[in-house]
Protein backbone atom coordinates (compact mmCIF):
# COMPACT_ATOMS: atom_id res chain seq x y z
CA UNK A 1 0.00 0.00 0.00
CA UNK A 2 2.92 2.46 0.70
CA UNK A 3 4.22 1.24 -2.84
CA UNK A 4 1.41 2.60 -4.20
CA UNK A 5 0.49 5.80 -2.41
CA UNK A 6 4.52 6.59 -3.01
CA UNK A 7 4.18 5.75 -6.90
CA UNK A 8 1.13 8.10 -7.37
CA UNK A 9 2.13 11.05 -4.97
CA UNK A 10 5.32 10.74 -6.77
CA UNK A 11 3.39 11.04 -10.52
CA UNK A 12 1.61 14.21 -9.14
CA UNK A 13 4.24 15.97 -7.86
CA UNK A 14 7.15 15.01 -10.93
CA UNK A 15 3.86 15.91 -13.62
CA UNK A 16 0.78 17.27 -12.39
CA UNK A 17 2.18 19.94 -10.52
CA UNK A 18 4.60 21.12 -12.72
CA UNK A 19 2.38 20.95 -15.54
CA UNK A 20 0.14 22.94 -14.00
CA UNK A 21 2.78 25.91 -12.74
CA UNK A 22 4.00 25.86 -16.52
CA UNK A 23 0.30 26.46 -17.35
CA UNK A 24 -0.27 29.00 -14.72
CA UNK A 25 3.00 30.86 -15.61
CA UNK A 26 2.02 30.80 -19.12
CA UNK A 27 -0.98 32.06 -18.68
CA UNK A 28 0.37 35.43 -17.66
CA UNK A 29 3.41 35.43 -19.96
CA UNK A 30 0.99 34.89 -23.34
CA UNK A 31 -0.94 37.89 -23.39
CA UNK A 32 1.90 39.73 -21.90
CA UNK A 33 4.14 38.86 -25.16
CA UNK A 34 1.29 39.44 -27.12
CA UNK A 35 0.36 42.89 -26.56
CA UNK A 36 3.92 44.09 -26.85
CA UNK A 37 3.96 42.21 -29.98
CA UNK A 38 1.10 43.55 -31.63
CA UNK A 39 2.06 47.05 -30.45
CA UNK A 40 5.49 46.89 -32.16
CA UNK A 41 4.28 45.50 -35.19
CA UNK A 42 0.58 47.19 -36.52
CA UNK A 43 -0.24 50.40 -36.89
CA UNK A 44 -3.23 50.98 -35.74
CA UNK A 45 -4.07 54.27 -38.05
CA UNK A 46 -3.85 52.26 -41.23
CA UNK A 47 -6.87 49.32 -39.40
CA UNK A 48 -9.18 52.86 -38.42
CA UNK A 49 -9.12 53.49 -42.03
CA UNK A 50 -9.97 50.67 -43.64
CA UNK A 51 -12.65 50.13 -40.67
CA UNK A 52 -13.98 53.76 -41.81
CA UNK A 53 -14.26 52.82 -45.17
CA UNK A 54 -16.71 49.42 -44.60
CA UNK A 55 -20.53 50.41 -45.46
CA UNK A 56 -22.92 50.12 -42.70
CA UNK A 57 -24.68 46.72 -44.24
CA UNK A 58 -20.94 45.14 -43.57
CA UNK A 59 -21.19 47.07 -40.41
CA UNK A 60 -24.38 45.29 -39.09
CA UNK A 61 -23.25 41.88 -39.76
CA UNK A 62 -19.75 42.42 -37.87
CA UNK A 63 -22.18 43.91 -35.11
CA UNK A 64 -24.54 40.99 -35.11
CA UNK A 65 -21.51 38.28 -35.23
CA UNK A 66 -19.54 40.36 -32.28
CA UNK A 67 -16.66 40.28 -34.66
CA UNK A 68 -15.22 43.26 -32.31
CA UNK A 69 -15.10 40.54 -29.55
CA UNK A 70 -14.48 37.56 -31.55
CA UNK A 71 -11.60 38.39 -33.69
CA UNK A 72 -9.32 39.37 -30.83
CA UNK A 73 -10.18 36.69 -29.48
CA UNK A 74 -9.28 33.88 -31.65
CA UNK A 75 -5.63 35.74 -33.22
CA UNK A 76 -4.96 34.96 -29.48
CA UNK A 77 -5.86 31.43 -29.12
CA UNK A 78 -4.30 31.10 -32.58
CA UNK A 79 -1.13 32.87 -31.13
CA UNK A 80 -0.98 30.97 -27.50
CA UNK A 81 -1.56 27.75 -29.19
CA UNK A 82 1.73 28.17 -31.32
CA UNK A 83 3.71 29.04 -28.62
CA UNK A 84 2.25 26.20 -26.05
CA UNK A 85 2.86 23.34 -29.01
CA UNK A 86 6.74 25.00 -28.62
CA UNK A 87 7.13 23.72 -25.23
CA UNK A 88 9.18 20.95 -24.96
CA UNK A 89 7.32 19.20 -21.90
CA UNK A 90 4.07 20.27 -22.31
CA UNK A 91 3.41 20.62 -26.44
CA UNK A 92 4.28 17.27 -27.02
Amino acid sequence: MYALISIVLGYLTNFVLIKLFLFFCFSFLVPFVFNRLVSSFIDTSKLTEVFNALPPNVWYFLELFRFDFGLPLLISAVVAHFLIRRIPLIGG
